[in-house]
Order: structure tokens, then sequence, then C-alpha cells
């Protein structure tokens, strides 16, 4: 494949690049249907010269300070779709020279093919792959694949392909950072619009040194979502069980152990849903929707899983019998994953 019809932009984002850039620029400019344009996202005066040995030819934009590679690509996004608006699409790739030519040729013939789709250049992670690269990627698909249904074999991919169309819908997206690329291929999942893969091979240049990812503080953006659900979920938890615990204290002795025991989870679970039902519709999953509408859905799902919730504890506790403590622990951790499911799914969706 010598040239790619019609023409691309490749956007790279470089914070503190190597010399591979300019390797990368000096390739892309061989396919005239490629038109380079990078960010310097704050490298600094130290990286001055590695900018300055770029081709005059091609865009360079600037960030006086860093401010991260979601924000980097929103800058390109944003410059693409107001100064380039005859070209095709768009392909997101890694400074570091991660992602060859071919490679990116092959995503962009891909997007000819499926125009609507998010189109990813998906590792195969054979070889010699840093651990950290390899788990990280391990761990984020299994997420993604949780919160959404999807499947995506590489969610952390760099290398990715959109028509200009859909520049405005990823200058929506939340995150500033690394976060920002998962966040897009959530969208896309949660909008169903289709995800298409083009395998590439998988270069790491000195074990992957020049990633600026920092594990703690991009994982914890990536996740935020999910860790925000847990700690929600640990919250709402911590009153419910310490309700049924108190409350099953008093009533069992005067109402019997089966009604005791099936008033104390229903008095405890309308307390810690309703603190469970504000603090995900506000702070997870940030729904702006008609609060109503939400809160029905809510008590629905809320009804069902209190039932749920009962007849594990009455297996667990009664028929067992296991001591409720326990058998609390057992039930609600059953519940927590599918709770998550389907707040995501029906209730805020």
């Amino acid at each position: 494949m010598s040239q790619v019809q019609p023409r691309f932009a490749v956007l790279i984002p470089a914070y503190k690049p190597s010399l591979e850039l300019i390797q990368l620029v000096k390739a892309l400019l061989q396919y005239p249907d490629l038109v380079p344009v990078v960010v310097d996202d704050g490298s600094g005066e130290d990286f001055a010269p590695v900018f300055a040995a770029l081709p005059d030819c091609i865009t360079l934009l600037r960030h006086e300070v860093n401010r991260g590679k979601g924000a980097a690509l929103k800058t390109g996004f944003a410059y693409i779709a107001a100064h380039m608006p005859h070209l095709f699409g768009v392909v997101t790739a890694d400074a570091d020279g991660q992602h060859r030519t071919e490679d990116i040729l092959r995503v962009c013939e891909c997007l000819q093919q499926h125009p609507e789709a998010l189109v990813l250049g998906s590792r195969l992670f054979t070889g010699n792959v840093p651990f950290r690269s390899r788990f990280g990627n391990v761990l984020t698909r299994w997420v993604f694949r949780w919160s959404t249904g999807g499947r995506v074999s590489d969610t952390q991919t760099g290398l990715r392909a959109v028509t200009l169309t859909q520049i405005p819908r990823l200058l929506e997206h939340r995150g500033e950072r690394y976060e920002y690329e998962i966040n897009m291929i959530i969208d896309f999942a949660r909008a169903k619009l289709p995800i298409r893969e083009v395998p590439i091979e998988t270069v790491y240049i000195n074990n992957n040194e020049s990633s600026h990812f920092n594990p703690i503080v991009d994982s914890l953006k990536i996740y935020a979502c999910l860790l925000k659900f847990c700690l929600s979920s640990f919250i709402a938890f911590a009153v419910d069980y310490a309700l049924v615990l108190l409350l099953s204290f008093f009533m069992k002795p005067a109402w019997g152990e089966e009604l005791g025991l099936a008033v104390a989870v229903v008095l405890a679970r309308v307390a810690s849903g309703t603190i469970n039902f504000l603090f995900n519709k506000l702070v997870v999953f940030r729904d702006h929707g008609h609060t109503a509408s939400k809160a029905l859905r809510y008590l629905i799902l809320a009804v069902l899983i209190l039932g749920l919730n009962y007849g594990l504890l009455y297996v667990l506790n009664i028929l067992l019998p296991i001591p409720l403590p326990v058998a609390k622990l057992l039930a609600d951790l059953l519940l927590f994953f599918f709770s998550y499911a389907m707040q995501k799914k029906v209730v805020f969706r």
C-alpha cells in the first residue's frame, strides 16, 4: 500500500519527546495523503531542539505548560476541525516511535472501509513486553468489559482513527491526561457506535522508558468511575451493615427471628439506598436527567436487590446457619457486581 485515499491528519501529542519523533514525522511525509500535526505539550526549553528539527512544512501546536495527553489531543482535534475540514479523518499516534508507518496506514485503510467506527490499532502483546504495560492493559480491558459489556483487546493503544465528523464528540469527552483515551472508547461503546480493531506490531523502545504514564495517578483517573462506585457502595454498605445488626438486635427478641430480620433489612436498605442513589447520581455517573424517573428506576432495582438480599440472608443465616455478620458480607459482595451493572445500564444510562 503506497497511498491512502482520501487524506488523513496524523495527530501526535508530544511531551519531552526523543529523536524518534523526528524519524516518525519524516517517515509520514513520504506519503502525500498523511498530514502530520504535532502538539508540544509544554515540553520546555530542554526539548526545543527536537521540535526545531521537525520539517517546516508540518503543523506544530504548543502548550506553554504541560496539560496532559488528553488536553493535547483535544487541542489537535480542535485545530484540525477548524483548519483542515477537507480531510477525511484523523489518526492519533504516539511520539515515542511505538507506531510504525505501516500500521498507521492500515488503520487509515480500515477507517475508509468503516467510516462510522472508532478504529484501534491493537497491539498483540507478544514477545518482550514490559510488565506494567501488559498488566495495565489486562486490568483496563477487564474493567472496560465489565462496565460496558464491550470487548476490546487493547484499551490503552494510542493508535486510533476517526473521521472528522466525530471530532465534536471527541471534544466533549472528559479527561486531560491518559484517562481521556479510555473515556473515548467507553463513550463509543455506550453510544453503540462500532469499534474496529486492527492488529499492529508491539514495539517498545528501551523497555518503554520514555512513557510518561504515572502508574498510580493516571490509573486512578482511568478507573475513576469504578473507584467512585466502590466508594459509594462502601458508604452505603457501612450504613446498611450497621443498621441491620443494630435493628435486628432489638427486633428479633420482640418480633421473632424471621420477621425481625425482615424488618431490619428493609429499614436499613431504605436508609442506605437513599444515600447510595444520591451519591451515584451526583458523583459517580454525573447524571443530570430527571431525578424522579431515575429515582423510580433505582427504587425498582432496590426492591429487586432487597428481595435478593433477604433471600440470601435467609439461606445463609437461618438455613445453613452462618453467623449474621459473615452472611451479610457474603450477600452484599455477591450483589455488588449485579448492582453496578444494572445502575450503569438501566438506572443512569
